[in-house]
This record gives structure tokens, sequence and C-alpha cells, in this order.
């Protein structure tokens, strides 16, 4: 997220950050790493049979992830780094 916040200066520079070498797939970069996190987060519970208080705590994440990335789906620089500083 914080590649996408430096994305034009990089370009001036001339440095291939992952959001220029993603180009337009940087957003469904980060939310398929945001998925499967989450995604690792439940099936570890699931697995380890956590108590139940994990999942208010997961779904609070969910709940974040899904902020951030309205955050950064305009890819305005300011919205990134809200979203970076959240995360």
């Amino acid at each position: 997220i914080y590649a996408m916040v430096d994305r034009e200066d990089d370009k001036i520079i001339g440095i291939k950050s992952t959001a220029i070498v993603l180009g337009q797939y940087d957003v469904l970069f980060v939310t398929t790493l945001h998925g499967l996190v989450l995604l690792g987060l439940l099936l570890f519970s699931y697995q380890q049979h956590l108590s139940s208080y994990f999942y208010p705590f997961w779904f609070l994440a969910v709940a974040v992830t899904v902020y951030q990335t309205k955050l950064i789906t305009t890819r305005d620089s300011q919205k990134c780094f809200k979203a970076f500083l959240n995360n």
C-alpha cells in the first residue's frame, strides 16, 4: 500500500516499485493478499479449535480490510497513505 503512495515520485526517478510493476492490478494484488491472510487465519482457527472469542476479532479484521480496500480503490495517494497508516 505504501508503494501506491509514492507511485508518481517513483516514476519520476525511475524506481520500479511494486505499485508500478503491478500497474492496474495493484489493488487486486493487495486485496488478494489480504484475503489469503484472512482465510489462513480462519482455517488456522478451525484447525486449532480456537474459542469463539477469536471470531469477533476476525470479523473486525475483515471490516478493517474492507475499509482499507475502499480507501485504496481510487489510488489517491492521500487515501492510500491513510490506509497505510491504518494498517
